[in-house]
């Protein structure tokens, strides 16, 4: 007798059963295609370093760290001698101390006082000390030749004999003055002392050791 019930089972339960074959075969297939693939991948991703490819991440930050250091700091070329602040209590060395010689005046008439000045300068770069002590600063009358000493401030001068350390700025005047009488005067400041008459005479600056440039001086009646 025909069953149209089971044949429909018949044929629903050999459908599944033929979608299940062809879902395992299709599984089977996949996993044959790429299934090789895995463990080559999975080895590359624990490889050691020394069969890793080499990575030029570490290397570029190294290059780049040092690149960084050598630019902040400057070069041995590059760097600026510092400048060392000059020390004002050092001593003048002689040759950079200048002595000159001026007058109030060029011509004085006879009986009149004329006014002497000795001018210290300092020509060198930096300021220093030198000695300016009273007994140290000396102007002296000659004949205009030279030859001839007829005056000195420091003949009759009897103060004390102390230093004066000074600061000389560079280029700096550094005057000091003295009314001279008219009169001869020798060392020991004897009594006796003569009028000069009138003529033309040199003025001879000194300080200690150094001489400078002499000024002219005429005495006029």
């Amino acid at each position: 007798m025909y069953d149209p019930r089971g044949v429909y089972v018949r044929r629903r339960v050999g459908a599944l059963v033929a979608a299940v074959v062809a879902m395992v075969a299709l599984i089977w297939l996949i996993d044959a295609l790429i299934g090789d693939d895995e463990p080559v991948v999975g080895v590359a991703a624990s490889a050691s370093p020394a069969q890793a490819p080499p990575s030029s991440g570490p290397s570029t930050a190294v290059r780049t760290s040092a690149t960084a250091s050598a630019s902040a700091s400057p070069s041995p070329r590059s760097r600026t001698p510092e400048q060392v602040p000059a020390d004002p209590s050092a001593p003048c060395p002689d040759t950079s101390v200048r002595l000159r010689a001026e007058t109030g005046e060029r011509s004085y008439q006879v009986g009149r006082r004329p006014l002497l000045r000795l001018v210290v300068v300092n020509a060198g770069p930096v300021p220093c000390t030198y000695d300016l002590g009273r007994s140290r600063r000396e102007l002296v009358v000659t004949s205009r030749d030279g030859k001839t000493r007829l005056w000195s401030s420091n003949d009759c001068y009897f103060g004390a004999d102390a230093p004066e350390p000074t600061v000389l700025e560079p280029g700096m005047r550094n005057g000091f003055e003295v009314r001279w009488a008219g009169r001869t005067s020798a060392p020991g400041c004897p009594v006796r002392r003569d009028d000069v008459p009138a003529g033309d005479y040199r003025v001879v600056p000194r300080l200690g050791p150094l001489t400078g440039d002499a000024a002219a001086l005429t005495i006029t009646r």
